[in-house]
């Protein structure tokens, strides 16, 4: 029995030290790339483009920012206002916010796993292996709404799968609350909450209430999150897409290859347990059938195409999907805590596309930073030329990051030409334009094909990004 205890604690010293290493690595990254800068500038009342040094706006001016350079309701935008009135010459600090956010979905990963299991030690584990899953991992201090959203997902799912027997009124109010809350964080969060209160309906419809009792317990549900929702079409929605329009990326049916990513095909496993559960007579998890609901209503709003259904997969899907599987496979079968943490440790292996080391380095090129780092000590480059997809990223690092107090001596802002994005074409300079002795160039840019690259040679034969006149 002590040899036991020992082991337990030990083991959860191992995931304790792995949580803080991954954590440290995630926010000691000084660099923000271009999502994260912009949501910077956003909170800052200002935007990706805004003049060099220019003044912090207030409250008003961050919603209206939000509205014109965010496609969020800009609930984190607001937080992250109040965050850096704190501070705002921290990276490590500005990126704590969005950890804090991480840190709460992984606490009740960590809860939702104890209950299920009534094992600590798969509890500690897999708590941890969010750590180290690349899907999560890389989000956990990124500066935008996506923890947020996590947060908001994990934790109704945690509702409804561990009070949710019943539907009572006070459950119901708790989670409309809970619901209107996190909707302010992404509208993909807004699209699952849609997929839940259909989820909540057919429950409703379930128990046989009567026509009065049907609409009271709805009402406590429903009330919070209409007012909320309202508040989102009126003071974002409708400024950020007036025309009501489409989006226009990755829609389902809009390519064969949409049905092979692992999301669809994860997906029709979680589909075909269902009914196999349901045909055996087995209770179907919570998770698994609410997983259905919500990506009927994703697949649905993709093919009337209201709301774009990325075949790479949304945050909120996945959280629902990965959980769901989880607790099918692994948290109701007895199988050795160690045996269950190994098999999913490999199968994370066999997806992943980031290096261990570079988790939670979030989604930058460094390697073109640290490039510009070196040669722009060289004091006889006299102009230096940064994209537009670099901008917001530069005047962070000069006016409140990791190299404000070299600005003077970097001879920003004058030593360097910003490009900016914008509709009317005379307003946008390009490389050809401008002699400068070096040009920073991502290959996200949207005007790459209009470059007129022949006067420039690559920095090295491995930089695709920095670029040295002929």
């Amino acid at each position: 029995m002590l040899a036991k205890r020992i082991l337990t604690m030990m083991t959860l010293i191992v995931c304790v030290a792995v949580i803080a290493v991954f954590s440290y690595n995630a926010l000691r990254n000084p660099w923000l790339w271009f999502d994260e800068s912009g949501q910077f500038w956003i909170s800052k009342g200002l935007n990706h483009y805004s003049e060099v040094y220019a003044a912090s706006g207030g409250l008003s001016d961050v919603i209206e920012n939000n509205r014109h350079y965010n496609l969020d309701p800009g609930g984190f935008s607001v937080l992250l206002y109040f965050w850096l009135l704190i501070n705002d010459s921290s990276t490590l600090f500005l990126r704590l916010l969005p950890y804090l956010f991480f840190l709460g979905f992984a606490s009740v990963v960590f809860l939702y796993t104890y209950k299920s299991s009534k094992n600590i030690l798969e509890a500690a584990f897999l708590t941890t292996l969010l750590f180290l899953w690349e899907v999560t991992a890389n989000e956990m201090g990124e500066v935008r709404g996506y923890t947020m959203e996590m947060c908001g997902v994990v934790g109704a799912v945690y509702l409804i799968r561990f009070h949710s027997v019943l539907l009572t009124k006070r459950f119901l109010l708790v989670l409309g609350i809970w619901l209107s809350v996190f909707s302010l964080s992404r509208y993909d969060f807004v699209v699952f909450v849609i997929g839940v209160s259909l989820w909540i309906f057919l429950g409703l419809l379930h128990e046989r209430l009567s026509f009065g009792k049907l609409v009271a317990r709805l009402a406590y549900y429903a009330v919070p999150l209409i007012v909320v929702l309202l508040v989102v079409l009126v003071v974002m929605l409708m400024h950020q897409n007036p025309a009501g329009s489409a989006e226009s990326y990755l829609y389902l049916g809009s390519s064969a290859h949409a049905w092979l990513t692992p999301l669809f095909l994860f997906g029709a496993l979680n589909a075909l347990l269902v009914i196999y559960d349901y045909k055996k007579g087995v209770v179907v998890l919570p998770s698994q059938s609410l997983f259905l609901v919500v990506f009927l209503v994703y697949c649905l709003l993709s093919l009337l195409r209201i709301f774009p259904l990325d075949v790479r997969g949304s945050m909120a899907l996945t959280v629902v999907l990965t959980i769901a599987l989880v607790e099918r496979f692994f948290l109701i079968i007895p199988i050795h805590s160690y045996i269950k943490v190994f098999v999913l440790f490999c199968l994370m292996q066999v997806c992943r596309t980031t290096p261990l080391s570079e988790l939670g380095s979030t989604n930058i090129d460094t390697k073109t930073f640290l490039e510009f780092t070196e040669l722009k000590q060289n004091s006889s480059y006299d102009k230096l030329f940064v994209d537009y997809w670099m901008n917001p990223d530069f005047r962070y690092l000069y006016e409140y990051g990791a190299l404000r107090n070299e600005a003077q001596k970097d001879g920003y802002p004058n030593r360097f030409v910003l490009q900016i994005d914008d509709d009317d074409p005379s307003k946008v300079v390009m490389p050809g334009e401008v002699d400068c002795d070096y040009y920073i160039i991502t290959r996200f840019s949207k005007f790459t094909k209009q470059y007129d690259m022949s006067p420039f040679r690559p920095l090295d034969d491995e930089s695709q990004d920095i670029y040295q006149r002929n």
